[in-house]
């Protein structure tokens, strides 16, 4: 028998009951809670109800989240020791974190403006010698907020100097020789930033979370200068903020603060609350919002989604503008680097150039690069000499170009600056005798520095090292075998005949005798002497005091001296940079010989012979040379050669005995942006240029090295864009998961829907006979919606099927 229900009863108990139920359901969507359709309309403007919504239906709703706390100030410095921000939990969300293992690549030293001027902030920087960049990463470790890796850029690759750093607002000034990595805070934690800065100041001062009141200055975060500024915090993300609590500086000036602006900032960068602050120490301010963001489950669980997806898409935004100004950068660097380094079109190529700015005069390369000259004897000591110009008090005089950051006087090493028209690179100073030709290119040393000021010393008993290879030869052979082994000191032995004798190298000092011993010959020099050993009387000049004795007899050697003699790298080969410093190559990156001879006139380099012949020019000798595996080189007498293996000179001996010494050069592997062609050089030469390591196959040459430098910003731009995209699509596919969650959770909701239907069903049919309750269809239908999840089609069809189903049922029982 069916149950009797009162008009609209049955509604009313089903009505609260379902809005009951709905809200259990819903609530364990993790943000959103769920307000009924009789609140909406009782405070409608307590809502934000989406376009296309029902105001009438019940829906899920998220509390307004706040991100961002700024503090402006006018005319007036800003300092503030503390902001605390407290959410629900009543937990203080700004306290600043830690740093990740994230780097941001800035061009340029880490620098920090103040009201002082550019600086390396507090508590400054800290040098660690040249290390790696790997190695300079690992000395950043605990307190440090960046390093610093200088002459990264320089045109050939310096030793880099490593640098790090603990102010927290450090970053690359734009100087194109150093890179500023800048460590990044933790994801999801707070980022303080502010306009301008006071020295010893930084925007973290405000969020460290002292609040003592006998903190000495600097205790707070300061703008530069009375025109006031501002101060931000980014939460890291969207927080309910309860409450916002303000410290004022501690040890003076508390009237500064006065009348500075809070503002409390939504995550679309709404300002949600405005209150102005005054001069008290401790101001605190209650949040309380009642507006909600409302719509359908779907939508609303993902909007915090979407807009962290959005920040993504816009830092990634970011980031690509900061990849394709790398990439300008390459174009202009390469661009400037080819202006300088033509020497054809460079017009201060391989001459004296004066920076009226300051005075400062130095030597440009011929591959455009400005070498000071420190001092009046220094430019005497190189004018004139090893290819450098003569007269170095012959200057152009030059002013940097308009829109030029530096003057090539002032500039850092290896900036580009463009003077009177004409780019020049900023190179290291030059060096007393200062070699000035070969920039850019490889020589090959196989010549010993010549020697000067040949004069006899004494005659002495004391040989030096025989040089039998020589046998007997002439003071101006044995003088030159000295200079091959970088000796200044040789001796000559006794007079074979013709003014020739051995020769020794080394040798003289004490057990001298008599310089009449060591006679001269005619158009040589002193020679040695062989002393025949005799009978001396060692007594009276009585013959009845009359003491003989033997006196063995001696070899005396003519001992000469000369200066300047030095060997210390024949046989080596270099790479001379555009800076005119020097890199040897190892052994390893010489991969044979050339096909390029010098000439040594009157040489011989005796045996090592591979093969030879007779009847050829020098020529087809050379192309035979060039075809015997292992050649290093040949000797012609006459019509006579001999093709000699790679122990001849300069890493055997030579002899100056006449005839024509060819050695062949050698052959490298390096990087395609160097130079492979080698030349010869000799010892004095090479001596002329500062020594900066070792090659490698890394090692980059001239425009490579700017390349390389710019192309590591690229690839550190690219790898962040890469990373933004991972995070990206690690977010979408956290959004995919949650959907599919979210769902499972809505078709379990309307599986109880169903239930329920099913029995209104039983109820519908018992009361079905009961005219009166029919014509409550339209309430019926109103009171469906509340099954209604909004913008969830799978709900919203289920409930058209039900009421259709109910619909039908009535009809039927009528």
């Amino acid at each position: 028998m069916s149950n009797n229900f009162k008009e609209g009863e049955f509604y009313i108990n089903q009505r609260k009951n379902q809005e009951k139920c709905l809200s259990k359901d819903l609530d364990i969507i993790e943000g959103f809670t769920v307000v009924s359709r009789q609140a909406q309309k009782k405070n409608p403007s307590n809502f934000y109800i989406p376009d296309g919504s029902d105001p009438g239906q019940t829906v899920m709703c998220q509390p307004d989240k706040i991100r961002y706390i700024r503090i402006s100030q006018t005319n007036n410095y800003l300092t503030i020791q503390e902001v605390q921000v407290f959410d629900e939990s009543g937990r203080n969300v700004a306290i600043h974190g830690g740093y990740s293992n994230d780097y941001e690549l800035t061009q340029g030293f880490c620098r920090k403006t103040t009201n002082q001027g550019v600086g390396v902030g507090t508590p400054g920087s800290v040098y660690k010698g040249d290390l790696t960049t790997a190695e300079c990463e690992q000395n950043c470790s605990t307190g440090c907020s960046a390093y610093e890796i200088q002459n990264e850029g320089s045109t050939e690759g310096l030793n880099p100097g490593c640098w790090i750093y603990q102010d927290p607002t450090v970053k690359g000034d734009g100087n194109k020789n150093a890179m500023c990595r800048v460590k990044q805070r933790e994801t999801g934690t707070p980022i303080a930033t502010m306009s301008s800065y006071y020295k010893g100041t930084n925007p973290y001062m405000a969020i460290d979370g002292n609040i003592s009141n006998n903190q000495p200055w600097p205790n707070s975060a300061c703008t530069a200068g009375t025109t006031g500024g501002w101060w931000e915090v980014d939460l890291g993300r969207a927080v309910n903020v309860k409450k916002v609590v303000v410290y004022n500086r501690p040890d003076c000036c508390q009237d500064r603060l006065s009348g500075a602006q809070l503002t409390v900032i939504d995550s679309e960068h709404r300002t949600v609350l405005t209150k102005t602050l005054n001069s008290n120490r401790k101001q605190v301010f209650n949040i309380g919002r009642e507006k909600k963001n409302c719509g359908g489950p779907v939508i609303q669980k993902n909007m915090d989604d979407f807009r962290e997806l959005s920040e993504l898409r816009n830092i990634y935004n970011r980031q690509l503008q900061d990849y394709n100004q790398s990439i300008k950068a390459l174009l202009e660097d390469s661009q400037h680097f080819v202006n300088a380094s033509n020497n054809s079109n460079n017009k201060f190529a391989n001459s004296y150039v004066r920076d009226e700015a300051n005075g400062a005069v130095g030597y440009v390369t011929s591959r455009g690069v400005w070498k000071w000259i420190n001092s009046p004897s220094q430019g005497n000591s190189i004018q004139g000499k090893a290819n450098c110009p003569p007269n170095w008090t012959s200057y152009t005089n030059t002013k940097a170009d308009s829109g030029q950051l530096y003057t090539i006087g002032n500039a850092p090493q290896g900036e580009i600056v463009k003077m009177n028209g004409q780019d020049l690179i900023k190179g290291s100073g030059m060096i007393n005798n200062q070699t000035c030709g070969n920039a850019g290119q490889n020589v090959y040393v196989t010549n010993p520095s010549a020697t000067t000021n040949r004069q006899y010393v004494n005659c002495s008993k004391n040989a030096g090292a025989y040089q039998s290879d020589l046998g007997n030869n002439t003071m101006e052979a044995c003088s030159k075998r000295a200079e091959d082994m970088g000796s200044n000191v040789f001796q000559l032995g006794p007079d074979q005949g013709n003014g020739r004798g051995n020769c020794y190298i080394g040798g003289g000092g004490g057990n001298t005798v008599e310089d009449s011993i060591c006679s001269v010959a005619p158009g040589v020099g002193r020679m040695g002497r062989n002393v025949a050993g005799k009978f001396e009387n060692e007594g009276g000049n009585n013959w009845w005091q009359f003491d003989y004795e033997w006196t063995p007899g001696y070899t005396a050697y003519a001992t000469y001296q000369t200066k300047n003699a030095d060997n210390s790298n024949l046989g080596q080969t270099f790479h001379i940079t555009d800076n005119l410093t020097k890199k040897q190559y190892p052994n390893n990156m010489i991969s044979g010989y050339g096909d390029e001879f010098e000439l040594q006139q009157g040489y011989n380099s005796y045996g090592n012979d591979i093969v030879s012949g007779t009847g050829l020019s020098i020529e087809q000798i050379k192309q035979k040379c060039i075809e015997t595996p292992g050649a290093a080189g040949f000797y012609v007498n006459g019509n006579n050669y001999w093709i000699k293996n790679g122990n001849m000179w300069p890493n055997g001996k030579r002899q100056y005995t006449g005839g024509d010494l060819y050695v062949r050069n050698k052959s490298i592997n390096n990087s395609n942006s160097c130079s492979n062609k080698v030349n010869f050089s000799k010892q004095k030469i090479v001596n002329g240029y500062a020594n900066e390591g070792i090659m490698n196959i890394g090692t980059t040459c001239g425009l490579g090295t700017i390349n390389e430098r710019d192309r590591e910003a690229i690839n550190a731009q690219y790898s962040k864009l890469q990373e933004i995209l991972n995070k990206i699509k690690e977010k979408i596919r956290e959004l995919a998961g949650e959907d599919i969650k979210l769902n499972k959770g809505l078709m379990d909701e309307q599986k109880i829907m169903e239930s329920r239907l099913k029995r209104y069903e039983q109820v519908y049919s018992q009361i079905g006979r009961e005219k009166r309750l029919i014509n409550r269809d339209s309430a019926m239908e109103e009171d469906a919606t509340l099954n209604m999840l909004s913008s969830n089609k799978m709900y919203i069809i289920w409930s058209i099927l039900a009421l259709g189903l109910t619909f039908g049922v009535t009809k039927f029982t009528k």
